[in-house]
């Protein structure tokens, strides 16, 4: 049986770590000769990715923010019945799914953030808890997530499957010839300092207040680079903003850390990303990807704590050779599982072919 599956996406680009998600699961399963169809938000046709399946655009932004997951599920229950699917994967808080993939839960988001609940977090979280009661099946991003699902709701303990996300390992193929610039010569680098990297495309959620205090105050040896959406202003003292890189992989090679700061992340991709370019990190203890990484090639701290923010780059710094030579190594050294993006592919489809074979997929 040849399975054709939908996807439904906030948005097919490669920016945040679930739209590069996104991405991989339809160049693993269209390797597999799975057709593919994809809701979403918006959309970039020069991706590759674009071009491997049907793309069913449902431009959302002139609806009011807090209803447009609402409205966004509604177009793609009528849709679905002009693109027929044998299963539908939800990369993205939406309905019908037959398979929810968690990347975190909104409660799980507001108590980590200390957020005051608002009229549309009430309405963000009744929908939620709709779609995880009518899902099939959950897919938890990481431990810490399956916990919160498990905490916020306890209806899904029993259709809950722990898959990490995987990397493109071939994307992240280590290159130490021809790499698009020298990153120290372009932007005026230091050469004195190690150069710590930051990938972001949000930057309150990812924690960058306690990176600016730190780096703009300390005199350690070290600077900061910022990749990603713009800074709240133009001049830092030892920041350095790089914009928005399409070839991060030769970023990665010239940094001597990435480090990441979030006070709510569920996976974190780019802490594997990073080691995949063999950059070590230093990264918060609220990061789920440290469930996968040996301790060797990273140092955790605190995000809400700077003292052990500060704490964690003077270790880093010590022992900054021993964590690259490390970080240079095979990648059972790194990580603690397969993170192989065939093999998560592989354990997706046979989920699909479980639900096909069970019960007829809801409409």
């Amino acid at each position: 049986m040849t399975l054709t599956i939908g996807i439904t996406c906030n948005a097919l680009m490669n920016s945040g770590g679930m739209e590069r998600y996104t991405l991989d699961l339809i160049n693993g399963f269209v390797k597999k000769g799975i057709k593919v169809v994809i809701f979403t938000k918006k959309a970039d046709f020069n991706l590759p990715e674009s071009q491997m399946g049907k793309v069913i655009v449902i431009p959302c932004k002139f609806i009011p923010q807090k209803l447009r997951d609402r409205y966004f599920s509604w177009r793609v229950r009528n849709l679905r019945n002009i693109y027929p699917v044998d299963i539908m994967i939800g990369c993205c808080r939406s309905e019908p799914t037959d398979i929810y993939i968690c990347g975190g839960t909104h409660p799980g988001f507001l108590r980590e953030t200390k957020k005051t609940l608002s009229y549309g977090d009430r309405l963000t979280n009744a929908f939620e808890k709709r779609v995880y009661e009518n899902t099939r099946a959950v897919i938890a991003h990481s431990e810490l997530v399956k916990k919160e699902v498990e905490e916020f709701y306890p209806f899904c303990r029993n259709k809950q499957t722990l898959l990490y996300p995987p990397v493109n390992l071939e994307k992240f193929k280590i290159r130490t010839k021809n790499l698009a610039k020298d990153i120290r010569k372009e932007y005026g680098l230091p050469k004195d300092r190690l150069l710590y990297l930051f990938v972001s495309s949000s930057h309150k959620r990812k924690g960058f207040t306690l990176l600016k205090e730190f780096f703009e105050e300390t005199k350690l040896p070290v600077s900061l680079l910022v990749c990603g959406r713009p800074l709240p202003k133009e001049n830092y003292k030892n920041i350095y903003y790089l914009g928005y890189e399409k070839n991060l992989e030769d970023i990665y090679l010239q940094c001597d850390f990435s480090i990441l700061a979030s006070t709510y992340e569920p996976f974190g991709l780019v802490g594997i990303e990073s080691l995949a370019m063999n950059t070590p990190l230093v990264i918060s203890d609220k990061l789920g990807c440290t469930e996968v990484i040996w301790n060797d090639v990273m140092v955790k701290f605190d995000p809400r704590c700077t003292a052990s923010l500060s704490a964690a780059i003077e270790y880093s710094i010590q022992h900054a050779e021993l964590m690259k030579k490390k970080a240079s190594q095979g990648l059972n050294v790194k990580f603690k599982c397969s993170l192989e993006l065939d093999d998560h592919v592989s354990d997706l489809i046979n989920i699909c072919r479980k639900l096909c074979q069970n019960k007829e997929s809801f409409g």
